[in-house]
């Protein structure tokens, strides 16, 4: 039942009518907010909770049939959380005691003047405000736990540990990168999982560095995944209390690799729970004597023969709070003025609590007697709150500071126009596409619930307030192609789309951006909170183009190597032949060498323009059998193969077949024709290694270039070879040292076949 927010709805259920009517007169004119309905009996009150939504119960305790105390009980059954208070005439400790048991909000007991009226109406107003607070902060809980969870990066929340940061959460994303479930890593050091050993030297200067800064910290990084080691731009914020920090893992290993770059809770806070330890006292203003309940002492800590006067009971409080207090009982007996505090006590232990001390003045005569009240130890609930708002800044630090685009929309509205707009269509894109008027109908009918401030800054906006009243001119009309489509899936019941688009800053300037819409699961059948996450692909569509251009030029080249190259090669071949049958000369032989020699080199040359093409699909190769037939089709002379593995593999086959052929000449052209070349599986991939004097540890790096050889027979192209069908495939290559010194290659990141 929809109704303002200021509206407070009371039900108060009295067997006498007249007195309800007349608390409900006095009620309503203490406050304009209140809209009192009465009931006669608890049977009548749950017939009007089961009709219409109320904000609060209040209830007398005498009543025919069912008592307050059974009519309590039976609202908990359904309504756990709606307040209740007991306003009865018939006041004792039995009775509160039965009723907080029962799970009463509050306990107020019905007096003989108006000025019970008012306070009423303010415990109503208290109760209402607390249960009000606690449902949006719950609701804010879920809004940033939705977006935690439904980021399309990997992001881990960390709390310090010393210098080692400890993982509290990760998102989906994070396992599907990482590979770590969160049971597995939760609790544990974040550094200890997924940095690799040769990156542990930069481990403190980087956490430091983390720790240090207020805002967003970005810095490139390389981090052990489920597929090997990536490259990582990890941006960073810490939270503003120091003690964490989140961390968002934005992939660029194909940016690295290409020149290149990539796209990239807590149940927070329980709702109140039944009343805590609430202990009761009462002052007896003629006698000067303070009398406190079995519980009061408990919660002050204090064995229940120690003697207390109002004086020690003041001197309980903390130093700070002492004068609040004292001024509240001070306004209750000298002008009848009920109070309710919050303050914090200190124990004889030691020990800081924060309760709540209420109070209420009796009056006989028309003289006050004695003040009422009650002592509640809420020590748990405030650490709750603090640690709520903790949690909520958080996330709100998580929103704000996210390197991402992001959006926060309710598309509601626009959900039910469309529904209305394609009852009769079949096609909802194509609709859209010829009619793009709906298109912006829709849009306009989308409402911007908030947006962070990293969207303000890339579109160039002065405000927030500034980005949403203009948020028309951002995507032009490139963009209705990935609208169309966007909306038609919203039609077709989709909760998550990922479409490439156009936009443009206020000033501007033209990006491309990656955008995914994802619906929480919360939010699926209304469509009422929707998140719009957008990347920044500028950079990255600017290289693909450049690396576009490269290709071509590539095969320009290898163009000019196979036809401008080889027919000259050709003639002086010829040429060669024909002087040889003419003339007999040493000088002849070692033209045709040189010829020979340039053979090898265009065919080197060939094979390096062609093998940096991205591999496609792949297929399992094995192990076991594919080394042995290349081996057959190298000039190896004595040499020996040892295959040790019958592992497979997913490779280009072809590919596969030039990495072990060039291998296999680079052995036997480094280590002599009989050279031992031994092939196995290790972990992660597989090695190829020869019995030869190895490769000096300073030209382990050098051998993958273009060109690089250490003898005068080989041209340097083989093992460059190896290097950009090893980089195609997406593999790591390192050169090492063999098990008998000979030079070993080890190809990790390699997917072995099922």
């Amino acid at each position: 039942m929809s109704r303002s927010s200021d509206t407070v709805r009371v039900l108060h259920v009295d067997d006498e009518q007249g007195f309800s009517e007349l608390v409900a007169e006095f009620l309503e004119r203490q406050d304009d907010r209140f809209v009192v309905e009465t009931a006669e009996d608890a049977s009548e009150g749950r017939d009007r909770l089961a009709a219409a939504d109320f904000d609060c119960v209040v209830s007398d305790y005498d009543m025919p049939g069912t008592n307050g105390i059974e009519f309590l009980t039976a609202v908990r059954e359904e309504y756990p959380d709606l307040p209740f208070i007991l306003f009865t005439g018939q006041g004792s400790e039995n009775i509160a005691s039965d009723a907080i048991s029962a799970g009463v909000t509050d306990y107020l007991q019905k007096g003989s003047g108006t000025d019970q009226y008012e306070l009423l109406a303010n415990r109503i107003t208290n109760v209402v405000r607390q249960v009000r607070a606690e449902r949006q902060l719950d609701e804010e809980r879920r809004r940033f736990q939705a977006l935690f969870e439904n980021l399309s990066q990997a992001v881990v929340e960390v709390e310090w540990d010393g210098e080692t940061p400890i993982v509290e959460h990760v998102n989906p994303t994070f396992t599907e990168v990482f590979g770590y479930e969160p049971d597995e890593i939760v609790s544990e050091s974040l550094d200890a999982y997924v940095v690799p050993e040769e990156e542990a030297d930069e481990l403190d200067r980087l956490n430091r560095q983390i720790r240090t800064e207020s805002g967003l910290y970005s810095e490139e990084v390389t981090r052990l995944t489920a597929d090997g080691t990536r490259k990582f731009l990890l941006q960073t914020a810490t939270y503003g209390d120091g003690a964490g920090a989140f961390g968002v893992y934005i992939d660029i290993t194909e940016r690295k690799r290409r020149e290149r770059e990539l796209e990239r809770q807590n149940d927070l806070f329980r709702k109140a729970q039944a009343i805590a330890d609430v202990g009761a006292w009462e002052y007896d203003i003629v006698a000067d004597e303070l009398t406190w309940s079995e519980q009061m002492y408990e919660i002050h800590g204090r064995s229940t023969d120690a003697e207390v006067t109002v004086e020690s009971a003041i001197g309980n409080y903390h130093p700070e709070d002492r004068s609040t207090v004292r001024d509240a009982l001070t306004d209750a007996i000298e002008h009848g003025e009920s109070y309710d505090v919050e303050a914090r006590i200190r124990t004889p232990a030691g020990e800081c609590r924060w309760v709540r001390t209420r109070g209420d003045p009796q009056t006989e005569d028309g003289s006050r007697v004695r003040v009422r009240g009650t002592v509640q130890d809420i020590t748990e609930h405030r650490d709750r709150e603090q640690a709520l708002q903790r949690e909520r800044d958080r996330y709100q630090s998580l929103f704000e500071n996210n390197p991402l685009i992001i959006w926060e929309e309710d598309f509601s509205e626009a959900v039910a126009y469309l529904e209305e707009l394609t009852v009769d269509v079949d096609d909802v894109e194509t609709y859209l596409l010829e009619h793009p008027e709906e298109i912006t109908e829709l849009r306009e009918r989308v409402e911007i619930i908030d947006v962070n401030q990293n969207a303000v800054e890339y579109y160039d906006a002065p405000s927030k307030e500034a980005l949403i009243d203009n948020v028309d001119e951002l995507f032009g009309g490139e963009a209705v192609e990935a609208m169309a489509a966007e909306w038609a899936g919203i039609a077709a019941g989709r909760t998550r789309f990922r479409n490439e688009v156009v936009s443009r800053t206020l000033s501007g300037d033209e990006h491309r951006e990656l955008v995914d819409v994802f619906v929480p699961e919360d939010s699926a059948d209304d469509y009422s909170r929707v998140y719009v996450i957008g990347t920044d692909i500028t950079e990255q569509k600017e290289r693909e183009r450049e690396l576009k251009r490269q290709n071509e030029r590539l095969d320009e080249f290898a163009s000019v190597v196979s036809h401008d190259l080889r027919s000259p090669l050709s003639v002086a071949t010829g040429r060669l032949e024909l002087a040889t049958t003419e003339c007999d000369s040493r000088h002849l032989d070692a033209v045709a060498d040189a010829h020979g020699r340039m053979e090898d080199l265009i065919d080197d040359l060939l094979r390096l323009a062609r093998q940096g093409d991205p591999v496609g699909e792949t297929e399992p190769v094995d192990l076991g059998t594919v080394p042995e037939r290349c081996w057959e089709t190298v000039a190896t002379g004595d040499a020996t193969l040892r295959v040790e593995t019958d592992s497979a593999i997913c490779a280009d086959p072809g590919r596969l077949r030039q990495l072990f052929e060039n291998l296999y000449r680079n052995a036997v052209e480094h280590a002599g024709s009989d050279v031992t070349v031994t092939v196995d599986a290790l972990d992660g991939g597989f090695y190829v290694e020869d019995d030869g004097p190895g490769i000096p540890e300073d030209a382990r790096e050098d051998v993958f270039e273009a060109g690089y050889s250490t003898t005068d027979e080989g041209t340097g192209f083989g093992l460059s070879i190896v290097g950009e069908i090893v980089e195609a495939h997406g593999w790591t290559i390192t050169a090492t040292e063999g098990a008998d010194g000979g030079a070993r290659f080890e190809f990790t990141g390699v997917s072995f076949a099922d």
